[in-house]
């Protein structure tokens, strides 16, 4: 009432890659290297039982979904977990009471379930003994070696990855019993677990429990319902960055071939430079090909 009348700008863009537009369903979507983290209460504290449900699609082979560890100590590893993970598309399911791995997946070792398309994983634990389920009908079953059967607190629960500088802290896993730390490229949903007693009440943990969200796409943009398509979609900022290295710029033959599609009139395609100054640069400028 009192200034001067408030100057803004309200702009637009054009999404990439939005026609024909992409089906959606529900489900958090995990581009690889992020993680959804939910506070310790999640899972009960200081039982001899354990009930974890989620669904997942994806197209990996070896990847983490599910993972919770006890606090290190000082001087010492973590001595408790509980993980669900894909390890050569079958799921498996780890826990630990107290320095106890274990390690346990269905009995069909022909099954995959890296397919892209939607599964259900059920794990459970009642005190040495643990079950796998998968979609309800494929099951798996071991028992630990010793007889601890207590998992006390977690530092927290993680889906579809860990942070990169993450301390596993499980120095002394061996074969099976060893946590896959690849991050989850897919879809996540329908977590529940048991908190109440060991065979009791199912209960949904949504996604607004959760205490840090990195790099996950949100839950209200949903999960590509086709996820074998062989292309990286970007949302018109971000880039990728190639772990691989394909030449030396001063070699005297050097190429890149690549598809595109985009509704940009202008924007960057491929970039790579060298450590004396040499670069190769491929754009799109007022949708004429630029390349240098």
């Amino acid at each position: 009432m009192n200034g001067p009348r408030p100057a803004f700008a309200l702009l637009r863009s054009q999404v990439a890659f939005s026609q024909p537009p992409i089906e959606m369903t529900r489900g958090v979507r995990f581009p690889g290297k992020s993680y959804v983290r939910f506070p310790p209460s999640v899972l009960p504290r200081d039982a001899s039982y354990s009930g974890i449900q989620l669904r997942f699609r994806t197209l990996q082979t070896d990847t983490l979904l599910f993972f919770a560890a006890s606090p290190i100590l000082a001087g010492r590893d973590r001595e408790e977990y509980q993980v669900i993970q894909l390890r050569n598309g079958r799921p498996w399911f780890l826990f630990d009471a107290q320095d106890n791995p274990t390690a346990v997946t269905i009995d069909n070792n022909n099954l995959t379930f890296n397919d892209g398309k939607w599964h259900r994983v059920e794990v459970n634990r009642f005190e040495r003994d643990g079950f796998i389920e998968v979609d309800g009908t494929h099951t798996g079953s071991g028992r630990s070696r010793r007889s601890t059967t207590v998992i006390g607190v977690n530092d927290g629960v993680f889906v579809g990855g860990l942070p990169d500088d993450f301390q596993l802290g499980r120095s002394k896993d061996r074969g099976e019993e060893v946590v896959v730390t690849r991050g989850l490229i897919g879809c996540v949903k329908d977590i529940r677990v048991q908190s109440d007693r060991a065979l009791g009440p199912w209960t949904n943990v949504t996604w607004e429990e959760a205490d840090q969200w990195y790099r996950a796409y949100d839950s209200w943009q949903g999960c590509p319902v086709v996820l074998d398509r062989p292309a990286v979609h970007f949302l018109g900022r971000g880039y990728l960055t190639m772990l691989k290295t394909f030449g030396r710029l001063d070699a005297t033959m050097w190429s890149v071939e690549l598809d595109f599609r985009m509704s940009f009139s202008s924007g960057v395609l491929f970039y790579a430079a060298g450590r004396l100054g040499e670069f190769m640069l491929a754009t799109i400028q007022q949708g004429k090909m630029r390349y240098v």
